[in-house]
């Protein structure tokens, strides 16, 4: 399913943002690291990125961005980008109508 196909590339991206998060602090952090711990969240994000590539690949997930949902937004997951509107677009619908619902 569409919806199952973007929670899972959400959560890989989740999981990635934090694994090169937790490699930078070593140096924002001016914090004195070990070559262990520089190995340690070095191969942490590493391995992340082999994950995340053979995902993308096994789903064909630039295929999968690139088509238009012909469903309609999750309204859980999209309440702080469409605020307090009745009616969440889908993505069958026109650019026009969903610009119209932002107030542009």
């Amino acid at each position: 399913k569409e919806k199952d196909l973007l929670s899972t590339l959400r959560q890989h991206l989740d999981r990635g943002y934090m694994r090169v998060g937790e490699f930078q602090d070593l140096h924002n952090a001016h914090v004195l690291y070990n070559y262990h711990q520089l190995d340690y969240y070095r191969g942490r994000v590493l391995r992340w990125k082999n994950e995340f590539t053979a995902f993308q690949k096994s789903h064909d997930v630039e295929a999968y961005l690139s088509k238009p949902s012909q469903g309609c937004f999750d309204r859980k997951r999209s309440h702080l980008f469409w605020g307090e509107i009745d009616t969440v677009p889908c993505g069958s619908d026109l650019a026009t109508r969903t610009l119209a619902l932002l107030g542009l």
